[in-house]
């Protein structure tokens, strides 16, 4: 809003002084039909401010002030700007002639969100290696200038779609995707943690910066302290963590006389499969009725990787007198 004075520094009576802006609407004053010498009359005058008004940081514009003088010659004044102390004189009247520059404050600013997806694509249930976390990324201006060149950036994991985003407005957003691909480490930890950046370039040419929020994540941690939420996004990862373990056992016939003899042994192969899709450790091989010879302990084991152990039973005359043994070994691991 402008208020604009116009004063006769003349010592003849002006008449029909029409005051104009070509970037403001005048909205009160103007004609003024007659001034008196050193008298004084007040006008008003709006702005609308654009998008381009609000990223260029200020506003600059000038009003003339056209009136005639008895002889019906023209007068004429461009306007001062009173708080500029400048005082340039372009026309040479001696009467400063600057233009209005109004500051127009800036909060250059956004924020950035990031929700993940386990995408399960065998359909199975459970996390596997190579199966992916799918993200959306939605950026929003929360500021009042534009910004240009937003490029998102995230260490774990590869943006996929949308970055750099060219040009922002206030209020608008922008959607990119990324995506993760899992390891063996993300589904053992059960879930998979990361977070993305944001930097973009205001109308000066300052940098712009926003790290990432989980809209799903109440706690609404601030570690910036910008007033905007900045929690990481925690994806869980569903595991299933089983094995398997299967025994077979065999004769051994010591002295190759074609009979069971007290003494001689059944020796037993017992093989641990790891059947589900987390890493297990610490896994023992136990068996009430045959001496683990080899394999037990199972440092780690892998989803999908086996290990072999040994065991053998000593025949003994009951065992022999029943025509059979049958037992039976128990594994247990750590997930």
């Amino acid at each position: 809003d402008y208020t604009i004075t116009v004063t006769n520094t003349g010592n003849v009576t002006l008449t029909n002084i029409v005051v104009s802006d070509p970037n403001a609407n005048i909205t009160s004053g103007s004609p003024i039909a007659t001034l008196a010498p050193g008298a004084s009359a007040t006008l008003t005058a709006s702005h609308t401010l654009t998008q381009a008004d609000i990223d260029a940081g200020e506003f600059t514009n000038q009003a003339t002030a056209n009136g005639v003088d008895p002889d019906g010659n023209n007068v004429t004044d461009t306007s001062d700007d009173p708080n500029n102390s400048t005082d340039t004189d372009p026309d040479g009247d001696g009467d400063p002639d600057d233009e209005t520059v109004t500051t127009l404050p800036a909060n250059p600013d956004m924020s950035v969100t990031k929700t993940g997806t386990f995408h399960d694509v065998d359909g199975d249930g459970i996390a596997d290696v190579g199966e992916t976390i799918d993200y959306t990324l939605v950026v929003t201006n929360t500021g009042n200038q534009t910004l240009t060149n937003i490029v998102v950036s995230d260490p774990n994991a590869n943006i996929t779609s949308g970055s750099p985003i060219a040009t922002l407005a206030p209020g608008a957003s922008a959607t990119l995707t990324a995506s993760h691909t899992l390891t063996q480490a993300d589904i053992d930890a059960g879930e998979f943690t990361n977070q993305a950046t944001a930097n973009g370039v205001d109308p000066d040419g300052n940098n712009v910066t926003d790290t990432s929020d989980d809209p799903n994540n109440s706690t609404n941690t601030d570690p910036d302290g910008d007033g905007d939420p900045d929690d990481e996004t925690v994806t869980t990862l569903p595991a299933n963590p089983d094995m398997s373990v299967t025994k077979t056992g065999t004769f051994h016939d010591v002295d190759a006389d074609g009979i069971v003899d007290v003494g001689e042994t059944i020796d037993y192969t017992i093989t641990v499969t790891n059947t589900g899709n987390v890493t297990l450790t610490n896994i023992v091989v136990s068996d009430p009725n045959a001496n683990i010879t080899s394999g037990s302990p199972i440092a780690t084991l892998a989803p999908g990787a086996s290990a072999t152990v040994t065991a053998t039973h000593t025949l003994t005359q009951a065992d022999i007198d029943a025509g059979e043994f049958t037992n039976q070994a128990t594994a247990s691991g750590t997930d």
